[in-house]
Parts: structure tokens; C-alpha cells; sequence
């Protein structure tokens, strides 16, 4: 008897003491006539995540109202009430009479509340569901969304999560790490994006910046791919205008992947297989990217086989030993001093993570730019490029200058062009004067001997130029010729404009698929619907197949086939853009299968 009566009270208790995994409510939502209690849970529709109350130190003290994965291990992924823990073992969660999600403890005290401003008259037409992307929402009247938990995240960002990085009404929210592995409250670690330009995202201990991304030049910014799998996470920064932010999704069939701040400041990306999270990124992943890792006027060249810190050319090392023995926090130093003025010049440096604490110029062309920073005696740089941010416009010029030291620079792959301001670039004293003449007789030597060998030696290198194996070459004289004939409209599209226009391939915009790929409905930032056939990896299909259905599709242009606006090519990325309309969706699918018989 006595082992019975324990056995019924471990059953009791178990909610607070494990995952919730075999308590789990059938149902998905919480209603005004339907709270939720301690030993309660609510599941997504598609099982993939519970809500209910927690105990992170597996006791029946110390509880907070949290979601988590509806897997075998507990892994919360947002939690209410952070900073005010439940201290018994008595609590509710319910819709109040003002229309908000309110956690009350033993002494009916408000625990927690959503706290957004709503008509009291909602009454029983309010109801909080728990979506299968694990988004706690509450809805009003007509399914009118009038919070989320999306919008408020803790320390995860899920896929279709959007990490804000500006709002034109408010300021963006950041991830705020646990302070401990069981300690759910606000940590010392906080992850956003930069408040003053919006263009790069921090880390943060406390106010003091850990990590520092890239500047975003484009919408698109890259994918993760966990490895020996073809899932695929693809991350983008989107403007509609009133936000900016960040977002990615996941490949089909892919496994359940989050990103996390923990507490110790490292953002991971992990991915569950089946059993355990496995890391696939982590950042800051190696000391290039500790933030300033080189100190001032260094930087860190991460494209050598062993990265490590160098000074910017026309400097050197403060202190040589220190440098020497892997102390790079004193920086570099001129070698030779600016002379403010005409004397100065730019030496141009590839690839660059550009350096923090730059100004923001808006309306200068390239030459404006230039004049800027050499106009201010101060100015140590600038970087100048364009950038599509979003459905807002495109071509946004950005005119970028540094006063004073330059931090946080690296050497990487697909960089930015960084203009480095150095005494004597941009003149030649008359004690040169006879060295330049020198030069530039040599120089025409050296000129006239390689046209004599051009000219000697033509035909080799036209027929050398003929036999390269150019891909690009080849796919741009397919492009020439078909825009001459006016067969596409706009007849090379960037990457960048579709991964926008279709939301980032995302599911909503999913219409079908053909024998070429998948395609997806769109609006690029001129107004033009489009349907983006895109190629799928593994499909067996390359670069002869593509320029085959392009030259194909250009041929059979027809008032009953839908009309080929035109075509993308970028890595691995091959897409055809067809125009949409919905009168025309049957249409598209004879276009697409009458595609795969040709071929």
C-alpha cells in the first residue's frame, strides 16, 4: 500500500520533475473558460512543441511558464516570466478579463501578463494557440493577432522567428542569455542589431561588444548546411518599410535547428538528431572573431592557412614584442603621418570586413564620398557600395567614413573594398620627378614590346580564348543574343531581388513542381508578379541543361504559354522567372511539364 501511495505521488510531481512529455493535453490553445494549471500542458497541432510550467532545477519551487521541444530531452526555447519566478507550487495561467495571457500564483497575485493594450469587450473571442513553429499567439476577434511571443524572444530564434533589427515605432528587442545553465533570468550576454545603423549585428557582455558581424550589403546572407546532410538553413535580412529584420528557414525534411545565445556568450546554431543537439556553428568561433582581436589599424586575415593579425599596409606594430609573442591588443601604428590635404591619398584593400564605428553618409555618389574623407583631416577611410535591403527600393547607395583609429577589421572571403587613407598616395614630390620619368619610359617600352607579341602571337590566344572551358563566358553570349532578339524583359535577374520577392523560397509562396525544380510565387520591388522555377540540388541537372531550357523557353514564347521574364544564375543557384498571374496558374503547369517532356 505504502509503495502504491508513492508511486501516485511520483505521478503527481513528475510534471515539475521531467519533460511534460507524457502529460501533454490533447489540445492546442488556452480560452478565457480554460486556464491552464501547474501540472498542465497545451501541444502544437503537429506535436512539435508543449507550453506549461517548468522547474529548470527539477523542484516544485522556482517556476516559470515556458515553451519547449515535445522531445525526450527538455530544451526551452522562450519562457514568460524570467524575472519573477513562481516560489510555490501553485499557479495558473489564463486569458484575463482585459484580453491577456496573465500567470497568477497561490496569492492571485499577477505573476506575469502579455500586458498589451486591448478592448476588455474581446471577452470570450480571445483565445492564445500554440502554433507548430512553437509561436504562443493571441488572437481577437476575426483571428486578429494581438500579441505573440515571436515578437518578445528570450534566448532562441526558431525558424520563421523574425529577429528584428529596427521598427519605425519602437526600439528592436534583443536575445538575452540565461545567467546560468538552470538559472532562466536575464543574463550578461545580449545579441541585436547595431541601434545606430542597423547594418551589423553584436554581441554583447554587458555594454562591451564579444562578436561583430559583417555589414549587409544585400537581402540574402548566406546559408548553414549541416554536415554529410543536404539540410539547409537559409538566413535572410528583409525591409518591408515599417521593420528590418532577420529570418531564416528551413529546407524541406530538414531536422529541428535553433539558434541560441547561451550563457557564456557563444551563439550556437544546433540541430537535433534524434537523440542530442549537435552544434553546427558557433560564433565567436575562433579569436579573429573576438571583437578587436588585432587592435587598432590591424586586422585579421582569416583567407591565410592559419589566420592571424596583421597591420593595415602603410603601419606597423606598437609593440613588436608583444606582436611577436601573439599580444595584438596594442594595435598598429603610421609609419609615416597624414599631411591633411592634397598629399594625401586612398590605397584600396579587397575583401575587407570593414572596421566599426563608421559614419553613415546618405545621398553621395562615389566622388562625394572620396571628397568627404579627404575634406576632414580626421577621416582615416571609407568604403563605398550599394545595397538592396528589401521590397522598399533597390540600389541604396552607402557612403561609409572613419574618423580616427580603425577596429575590428578582417581579411575574408567576398569582402567589402576598404579605401585606406595614407600620406603621399595621391601626389609625387619633385624630388621623384626623375624616378617617375624613368618608370614611365620603361613602362613604354614594356608596352610597345607586348603589342609586338599580341600582334605576333594573336591567333594562339584567340584560339586559346575559344577552347577555355568559360561558363560564364558562354552563358552570357546566350543571354546577348536572346535580349537582342527581346525575347526577356529584364533577361538577368539577381539572386538577391527573387530571394525577396518570394519571401526566402518560403513555404506560403510554394506553388509546385516541375521536372527543372521547385517554383514559387513572387512580387519583385517593381510591382512584377513573377513564379521563380528554381533547381533543385541533387536534381541532376547543370549548367548545359539550364542554358538548354533557357534557350528552349526563348523559342516557344507564345500568347498561350506563360511568357519568360528571365533567368538567374549565381553558385549553385540557377532559377528561370516566368510572370504569374493567378488566371494563368494552369497555364504554368503545362509550361512546366511541357518542359520536362522536351527535355
Amino acid at each position: 500500500m505504502k509503495k502504491s501511495l508513492l508511486y501516485i505521488t511520483i505521478l503527481l510531481l513528475s510534471p515539475l520533475l521531467s519533460t511534460h512529455i507524457l502529460f501533454c493535453a490533447s489540445e492546442d490553445r488556452l480560452t478565457p473558460d480554460k486556464p491552464i494549471y501547474i501540472n498542465d500542458t497545451i501541444v502544437s497541432n503537429g506535436r512539435a512543441f508543449a507550453l506549461g510550467f517548468f522547474s529548470p532545477t527539477n523542484s516544485t519551487t522556482n517556476l516559470y511558464l515556458g515553451i519547449w521541444y515535445n522531445i525526450p530531452q527538455q530544451t526551452i526555447i522562450w519562457v514568460a516570466n524570467r524575472e519573477n519566478p513562481i516560489k510555490d507550487s501553485s499557479a495558473v495561467v489564463r486569458i484575463s478579463k482585459d484580453s491577456n495571457i496573465v500567470v497568477i500564483d497561490s496569492k492571485a497575485r499577477v505573476i506575469w501578463t502579455s500586458n498589451v493594450s486591448s478592448n476588455s469587450s474581446l471577452g470570450n473571442n480571445t483565445v492564445a494557440v500554440l502554433l507548430n513553429t512553437g509561436n504562443l499567439v493571441l488572437k481577437g476577434t476575426n483571428d486578429v493577432v494581438i500579441w505573440q511571443s515571436f515578437d518578445h524572444p528570450t534566448d532562441t530564434i526558431l525558424p520563421g522567428m523574425r529577429l528584428q533589427v529596427s521598427h519605425r515605432t519602437h526600439a528592436a528587442p534583443r536575445l538575452i542569455a540565461w545567467k546560468g545553465p538552470k538559472d532562466p533570468s536575464l543574463g550578461e550576454f545580449s545579441l541585436g542589431a547595431d541601434p545606430h545603423t542597423s547594418l551589423q549585428i553584436f554581441t554583447w557582455h554587458e555594454s562591451t561588444p564579444v562578436w561583430r558581424s559583417s555589414l549587409w550589403t544585400g537581402s540574402f546572407i548566406g546559408s548553414l548546411q549541416q554536415a554529410d546532410t543536404s539540410y539547409i538553413a537559409s538566413f535572410a535580412v528583409i525591409d518591408d518599410g515599417d521593420e528590418k529584420y532577420i529570418t531564416f528557414s528551413l529546407s524541406d525534411g530538414s531536422a529541428n535547428i535553433r539558434g541560441m545565445l547561451d550563457y557564456l556568450g557563444k551563439a550556437n546554431f544546433l540541430a537535433w538528431d534524434g537523440s542530442n543537439w549537435g552544434i553546427l556553428a558557433s560564433i565567436p568561433g575562433s579569436s579573429c572573431d573576438t571583437y578587436n582581436h588585432c587592435g587598432p589599424f590591424g586586422y585579421c586575415d582569416i583567407t591565410s592557412s592559419i589566420p592571424t593579425c596583421k597591420c593595415l599596409q602603410g603601419f606597423k606594430p606598437v609593440m613588436d614584442k608583444d606582436w611577436n609573442n601573439g599580444n595584438f591588443s596594442g594595435g598598429c601604428r603610421r609609419m609615416k603621418s597624414l599631411e591633411c590635404g592634397s598629399g594625401d591619398g586612398f590605397l584600396s584593400l579587397g575583401g575587407m570586413k570593414v572596421p566599426d564605428n563608421f559614419v553613415l553618409l546618405s545621398n553621395r555618389t562615389v566622388d562625394e564620398c572620396k571628397k568627404e574623407c579627404l575634406g576632414n583631416c580626421s577621416c582615416t577611410a571609407y568604403a563605398y557600395s550599394y545595397a538592396n535591403l528589401g521590397t522598399t527600393g533597390s540600389n541604396i547607395p552607402k557612403c561609409l567614413v572613419w574618423m580616427g583609429e580603425l577596429v575590428d577589421a578582417e581579411k575574408v572571403s567576398g569582402g567589402q573594398n576598404l579605401y585606406l587613407r595614407l600620406a603621399g598616395s595621391g601626389s609625387v614630390s619633385r624630388s621623384k620627378k626623375g624616378g617617375v620619368i624613368g618608370v614611365t619610359v620603361l613602362g613604354t617600352i614594356l608596352l610597345i614590346t607586348c603589342i609586338y607579341f599580341v600582334w605576333k602571337y594573336k591567333d594562339v590566344a584567340i584560339r586559346v580564348w575559344k577552347d577555355e572551358n568559360n561558363e560564364e563566358r558562354q552563358i552570357n553570349e546566350l543571354l546577348s543574343s536572346v535580349e537582342s532578339a527581346k525575347d526577356f524583359s529584364d533577361p538577368l535577374i539577381n539572386f538577391e531581388s527573387i530571394a525577396v520577392a518570394t519571401d526566402n523560397f518560403s513555404d506560403s509562396h510554394f506553388l509546385g513542381q516541375g521536372g527543372f525544380g521547385k517554383v514559387y510565387k513572387g512580387k519583385l520591388h517593381s510591382g512584377q508578379k513573377i513564379a521563380a522555377k528554381r533547381l533543385m540540388r541533387g536534381s541532376g541537372q547543370g549548367l548545359e541543361e539550364f542554358k538548354n531550357e533557357v534557350a528552349l523557353i526563348a523559342k516557344l514564347q507564345h500568347r498561350n504559354l506563360v511568357r519568360l521574364l528571365g533567368c538567374c544564375i549565381q553558385g549553385d543557384e540557377m532559377l528561370l522567372v516566368y510572370e504569374f498571374y493567378k488566371k494563368v496558374n494552369a497555364r504554368l503547369e503545362n509550361t512546366l511539364q511541357n518542359n520536362k517532356g522536351d527535355r
